[in-house]
């Protein structure tokens, strides 16, 4: 993408679709961009997404991952984007030209990128976040820091290196304080006071387990196995280390040493006395693991993946579309806890549903002049009415065939044998992406008989 020229047109395109008052009111006097500025009136947000956020993300070839809400105390926290590059992901909040993007408020895009990695599950899996309003965008690291405060035009360069990874998003205040407490930790700990001799040091800590598996781990473990001597790795089964803390945990022990011996591998199963001492061992691939990798050989052939069989996808959004009336309604405005003439629906969200069963239901409006037509995502009818499989993000899943209706917390699996007749984009686009078999083959896929 060449800002003299692609940057320029996606701006004078943007001008071209806006009346001329509204030209000169935002481009001329700076003024927030509201629907009377347009010459076809949508809602702000989504139109600087349509016509000039999804078009540089598009060009720089970024992934623009599915839908997520992020669970919190006070409930469920959307983004607009959730983008991955080079094995990097990082977050994008959208707000229209011209906003306040330093806005005091929660809805403010800086604040909700801060407010986003206050969260276990953001911090551990999103590197930064982005606040754009389309023709500025400000860079936030995971510690909450302001990294660049960028404008398109003037620093397109600049923006493309940080969004396709070729520069690291981290500011120098987090850098200094990162590699000071490391300084720090590494002297303390690692060399455990015996710092003159240089031998013999401890150095134990506590982290996610998710260190065992992840790729971004790889390096360390190397590093760690190759320079000093991983004396003992405590693994942890239904035991959380830290109370409130949504994340298992793994100790590793490692001593300032170069003389290598097998890891001491202990499993704490339930409570921290039930131990089990597992086969010590020196293989990378093998110390980090409570059991051994399986080899499942041909066990596999002749099988389908999932996504193959069942059309997936995540439930409604229940409130108002932004693009066309913005705060006419919220989700608490068209639910309710018993059936009424209006909340006829059966309805359910992740939080209702547990392994094998449905805790909780709940009632939606429908039927009526805002629901379904209204939704900021009201999906289509045959994703619920047939029999499905629905499963939260971060919870256990069931079976349904009543109908039930669900929201953008749960997945929603149907067999697209079900979906024969049904014509929506969202199926289309969804077998190109994900599948390289044609419609028709997929609807033919049909559980085998057991002999």
């Amino acid at each position: 993408m060449n800002p003299s020229n692609s940057v320029d047109n996606l701006i004078t395109d943007i001008k071209e679709r806006l009346t001329l008052d509204g030209k000169n009111k935002v481009f001329e006097e700076g003024m927030e961009l509201c629907s009377e500025f347009m010459k076809e009136k949508a809602e702000p947000e989504a139109f600087i997404k349509e016509f000039l956020i999804d078009k540089i993300l598009d060009a720089l070839g970024l992934e623009k991952l599915p839908e997520k809400s992020f669970e919190t105390p006070s409930g469920y926290r959307s983004v607009d984007y959730r983008i991955k590059s080079k094995g990097r992901m990082f977050l994008v909040e959208a707000k229209p030209l011209n906003a306040d993007l330093f806005e005091k408020s929660k809805s403010g895009g800086i604040n909700q990128i801060k407010g986003l990695f206050k969260l276990v599950e953001v911090k551990e899996n999103y590197d930064f976040g982005v606040a754009t309003d389309g023709l500025r965008w400000i860079f936030i690291d995971k510690s909450g820091k302001i990294v660049n405060d960028l404008r398109l035009k003037e620093n397109f360069e600049k923006i493309k290196e940080f969004l396709a990874g070729k520069e690291r998003v981290v500011s120098p205040e987090t850098e200094e304080e990162i590699s000071k407490k490391f300084y720090d930790w590494y002297n303390a700990l690692l060399h455990g006071g015996r710092y003159k001799d240089g031998k013999g040091g401890m150095f134990s800590y506590i982290i996610s387990n998710s260190f065992n598996t992840s790729k971004f781990a790889d390096k360390s473990k190397k590093f760690i196995l190759e320079n000093y001597c991983l004396k003992q790795i405590d693994f942890f089964k239904n035991i959380k280390v830290f109370k409130g803390v949504g994340i298992e945990n793994v100790i590793l022990i490692v001593r300032k040493s170069e003389e290598k011996e097998n890891t001491r591998r202990i499993l704490h199963t339930d409570s921290f006395d039930n131990i089990e001492e597992l086969e010590p061992s020196s293989d990378v691939n093998k110390i980090f693991r409570i059991s051994a990798e399986i080899d499942f050989g041909s066990a596999f052939e002749n099988t389908e993946l999932l996504g193959n069989i069942c059309f997936i996808s995540y439930g409604l959004r229940p409130n108002s579309d932004e693009r066309y009336w913005k705060g006419e309604f919220k989700k608490d405005d068209l639910i309710s806890d018993t059936p009424t003439r209006i909340n006829k629906k059966p309805y359910v969200e992740a939080k209702y549903i547990g392994r094998y069963k449905i805790n909780k239901i709940k009632y939606l409006e429908w039927d009526t002049e805002r629901s379904p037509k209204k939704l900021a995502r009201p999906t289509f009818p045959e994703l619920y009415i047939h029999p499905k499989i629905i499963r939260g993000a971060t919870v256990d899943g069931t079976y349904d065939e009543s109908g039930l209706v669900c929201n953008h917390s749960i997945n929603v699996m149907v067999r697209y044998g079900s979906l024969k007749s049904v014509s929506n984009r969202s199926i289309e686009n969804s077998i190109k992406k994900w599948s390289d078999k044609t419609r028709k083959k997929l609807e033919k896929i049909k559980p085998k008989k057991r002999s």
